[in-house]
């Protein structure tokens, strides 16, 4: 998932799939991102520590790739979800589930849901909780 701090169309991407999330998996969510325009020149993709972010096999590649397209890599410090927007995002889908939760829809179909629930607004107040913490 990537969040966007200034984009009122798409403040949220994500990439659905089934299974576990892999470097590779992650690696071609950056380079849709960059080739769709998600991420441009002046950008900062934060990521966490999670092992996908920084994986030996395809790190170099995508230091490469984002130094190519001016988009800056920053690393949140371990052990710090309270200052990642995409966990919050995450938290709001969890609460969507808990409320809205349908018997006649498919799980991945309420998870959808509730990401299309995240507006512009939404991601905007987790940036700015994140800056307060």
């Amino acid at each position: 998932m990537l969040t966007k701090y200034d984009d009122i169309e798409s403040p949220v991407v994500i990439s659905m799939r089934s299974g576990s999330n892999t470097r590779w998996d992650y690696a071609k969510f950056i380079l849709h991102c960059l080739q769709e325009g998600h991420l441009t020149v002046g950008d900062v993709l934060v990521v966490d520590n999670a092992s996908v972010h920084n994986s030996l096999d395809s790190f170099e590649m995508l230091i490469q790739l984002l130094k190519v397209a001016g988009v800056k890599l920053v690393f949140l410090p371990a052990y710090s979800p309270e200052l990642n927007p995409t966990e919050h995002c995450f938290g709001f889908v969890k609460q969507y589930l808990r409320n809205h939760r349908g018997i006649q829809d498919k799980f991945w179909v309420e998870i959808v849901r509730g990401f299309a629930q995240i507006s512009q607004f939404h991601v905007s107040s987790f940036y700015k909780h994140c800056l307060k913490v």
